[in-house]
């Protein structure tokens, strides 16, 4: 009897967190990226305060023209979404192209657009 309650308990904590992790999804995927869809390409990334956004253009790039830094953030890192730039310090140029990478040599460009 008591086993069974236990149990029980057990089942509906394990429902609510689960719950609880598929709101905080979204919600963070929203704040961040500005795209409720978790499985979309961002609308837009920021690093320090500067915006930027998702211009609808894909790019290949091979060899030389090749994203050479890694800039992806904590967050960046965990949904999948990796994200790179030519310069190493990129932030805060007007029109500096920041690169995420979709698959094998595509890249999605992000472009500043200014301080937010």
């Amino acid at each position: 009897m008591k086993l069974a309650k236990i149990a029980k308990k057990a089942v509906v904590l394990f429902i609510a967190i689960f719950m609880i992790i598929l709101l905080f999804v979204p919600l963070a995927n929203r704040y961040v990226y500005d795209t409720w869809n978790v499985c979309a390409y961002p609308n837009r990334v920021t690093f320090k305060t500067y915006d930027y956004s998702n211009i609808g253009r894909f790019v290949t790039l091979t060899g030389d023209k090749k994203p050479k830094y890694e800039i992806s953030g904590f967050f960046d890192k965990v949904t999948g979404k990796r994200v790179y730039s030519n310069i190493k310090n990129f932030q805060g140029d007007y029109g500096t192209n920041i690169y995420l990478h979709i698959r094998n040599d595509k890249y999605l460009v992000l472009s500043c657009g200014g301080q937010s």
